[in-house]
């Protein structure tokens, strides 16, 4: 069950372009539905780590284990940057940037705890900045911390998925509940209950191929839904003639039916059912964009965001406009950020990627994880 799948990579890939592309091409309209490939990532975060737990309900180490593995890969790359950001902060960026902005003073703690999305939730009026992406990795982490134990204490994967259906379904109609024309969208995309419905939908489709004799009956229920919530997406998007996270469709059915598609998509992949789909998601440039995707993650909005304000001042007094010095900003940035998540994924990253496989055990039971 564990048996390393290398479209997962390229399905990786392709969320973490996604990403980018919402962020350094926001004029593009058809790139603002971008901001889905941080549902994609959710959706495979799901699965991944119901494979890494499910099937081995019974060891006795496995909280042990898989802690173990995801602070190995989440933490060292994630605490070092910012460790350099908020020394950068405090003892480099002016006075007058930090009252203007005081929001990581008062909050930078927040960014080690994990729990920096609650904190913009509730922290009135955040610009735009360096670290606003880092909510989608609290949101990860709380789902670790807590999914393990959801598993441990249900153990029988027929119960689990029924569960995870249930729950689905609770997330779905506690948004449509709890939203009205005025709230402010980021209470309930940053909102770690509201989202779960992703990751839970990955453990879904985990426990369906993976416990489930009739698979075709389960993928031709999964298409019908994918469909089904392919046409309430689109009739949303139209309807309010917005792609964007903020869209009032999305905000109630639209996160749940987003990540269903996202669903069938990775049912399509492990079922091999779609040889174009899978021609695609070979591609090796592609599976190593998926590989460097934690970095790439990372590094591309604060690089982008220093790269543009370091271009605008360098060159307020040529005649350059805004859109010029975007693409400059752009081209520069894309260099830049893939070269050192390349770096940081050679000779940072894999050495702690290595320590996960020290123990026999864990590589016995983990895989490549």
């Amino acid at each position: 069950m564990n048996k390393h799948i290398p479209e997962l990579d390229g399905l990786r890939g392709i969320a973490i372009l996604m990403v980018i592309a919402f962020h350094y091409f926001p004029e593009i309209y058809f790139l603002k539905f971008g901001w889905t490939g941080v549902d994609l990532f959710f959706v495979l975060s799901g699965f991944l780590i119901s494979s890494r737990l499910i099937p081995y309900i019974n060891n006795r180490d496995i909280l042990l284990q898989f802690y173990r593995n995801r602070l190995l890969r989440i933490i060292p790359l994630y605490f070092a940057f910012l460790i350099l950001f908020f020394l950068s902060w405090f003892f480099i960026v002016s006075k007058h940037t930090i009252v203007e902005n005081p929001f990581y003073t008062k909050y930078w703690f927040a960014f080690f705890f994990f729990f920096q999305n609650w904190a913009y939730i509730f922290f009135p009026g955040v610009p735009i900045d360096a670290l606003n992406h880092f909510w989608s990795l609290a949101l990860e982490e709380q789902f670790y911390l807590l999914f393990p134990f959801f598993v441990l204490l249900i153990r029988k994967p027929k119960r689990i998925i029924l569960t995870a259906g249930l729950l689905t379904v609770i997330v779905l109609i506690s948004r449509i509940i709890y939203f009205t024309p005025h709230t402010n969208y980021q209470s309930i995309y940053w909102n770690t209950f509201f989202r779960s419905d992703s990751f839970l939908i990955g453990c879904i489709v985990f426990i369906l191929f993976n416990y489930f004799s009739k698979k075709q009956i389960y993928f031709k229920i999964f298409k019908f839904l994918s469909i089904t919530s392919f046409m309430l997406v689109l009739s949303g998007a139209f309807y309010y003639k917005s792609l964007l996270m903020s869209n009032p469709s999305f905000q109630t059915f639209g996160y749940t039916c987003i990540s269903i598609m996202f669903g069938f998509i990775l049912f399509q992949i492990l079922e091999k059912s779609n040889k174009y789909l899978t021609s695609l998601l070979s591609n090796e440039a592609l599976q190593y964009c998926g590989k460097i995707s934690y970095g790439l993650y990372i590094f591309h909005w604060p690089i982008y965001l220093t790269g543009f304000g370091m271009l605008n001042k360098l060159l307020k007094n040529q005649d350059f406009s805004l859109s010029t010095i975007h693409y400059f900003n752009v081209f520069y940035s894309i260099i830049i950020t893939f070269s050192i998540s390349h770096l940081s994924y050679k000779y940072f990253e894999s050495h702690f990627l290595k320590m996960k496989y020290r123990n026999q055990n864990i590589k016995k039971y983990y895989g490549k994880f």
